[in-house]
């Protein structure tokens, strides 16, 4: 069996993808499709836009995804038997899963993040830390030494060797202190909001209410993981209630991990622009990683009409 991974959690800033935004020709058709779409230039505004700018962002991690698909089904021609779709990886899978449209996907993706952005601004003092190499032991150790001082902390993600912790921005900067003194332990990066917490749950429901619901997103043509429950997705309700549960759902790498190894996979394509999930699992299953620096290694792109060789 084949599968399919398209990751989210991390963004990726313009200065990342640069040569693939700008001479990719499926990139490029991706994003002035995308800019038709919402009235303005998406890249002229992921150009110049900061952390603050979530909707900006996703959007141009949502369409640099739906790009990198286009190069892959060009490339490989495989077919994959599941697709697993971390975080905001999610809405890209819809339309590769062909659950809604691009068009679709890309509204569902602005308007969402436009709505969060009004929850975030209440939630100020929330922020989420990425850790590298912290054990399940010592992960539960810190929640509970960190509640005995009254200082509380919600894992919202165990993604194999990375944990991601919500909590106040206070405490995370402590607490990303500490990590840099521990042996072994990195802190990757910080995000100045909340993400896959249960702080997030009324957030959910909002959008629920003012983006899903007036969307037909139709049953995925593949089964899908559930990044929060390792579920086998199939139906529409289901793949629905996933993409929602992101929100306020942790992302439990763990559960996926059990479900893969029960289906005997063959091949793992990873297919976004951050390469964390190919770093993460290229020890654990065959991998085959396509990210913007990869495909633009391949020299099989078109620039000013010309082969680049």
């Amino acid at each position: 069996m084949k599968g399919l991974i398209l990751p989210g959690l991390a963004p990726s800033f313009y200065s990342e993808v640069v040569e693939f935004v700008e001479t990719n020709p499926h990139a490029v058709k991706r994003f002035e499709q995308a800019s038709k779409v919402l009235g303005y230039s998406l890249l002229d505004a992921f150009k110049v836009a900061t952390v603050y700018d979530n909707e900006v962002m996703e959007c141009a991690f949502f369409v640099n995804t739906i790009a990198l698909t286009d190069c892959f089904e060009e490339q490989y021609k495989v077919k994959p038997d599941i697709v697993i779709c971390p975080s905001f990886g999610g809405m890209a899978a819809a339309v590769y899963l062909q659950s809604v449209t691009f068009e679709e996907g890309l509204l569902i993706s602005y308007n969402s993040s436009l709505l969060s952005n009004k929850w975030f601004e209440k939630m100020e003092e929330y922020h989420t830390i990425f850790i590298y190499n912290l054990s399940a032991e010592d992960r539960q150790l810190l929640i509970e030494n960190y509640k005995s001082n009254g200082d509380l902390l919600e894992v919202v993600g165990i993604i194999d060797k990375v944990t991601a912790i919500c909590g106040k921005a206070p405490i995370i900067k402590k607490l990303k202190k500490e990590i840099n003194r521990k042996e072994k332990c990195i802190s990757l990066y910080v995000m100045y909001y909340p993400i896959h917490s249960q702080l997030l749950s009324k957030m959910k429901f909002d959008i629920k209410e003012k983006v899903f619901d007036k969307v037909e997103i139709k049953q995925p043509n593949i089964p899908v993981i559930s990044d929060v429950s390792g579920e086998l997705v199939k139906s529409t309700e289901a793949f629905t209630k996933m993409l929602l549960d992101g929100y306020d759902h942790a992302v439990r790498w763990d559960l996926v991990s059990k479900r893969l190894e029960e289906t005997e996979i063959e091949n793992l394509y990873i297919v976004g622009p951050k390469n964390l999930f190919s770093q993460l699992l290229k020890n654990k299953y065959p991998t085959i990683s396509l990210d913007p620096y990869t495909v633009m290694q391949s020299n099989d792109y078109v620039v000013g009409g010309k082969k680049n060789d």
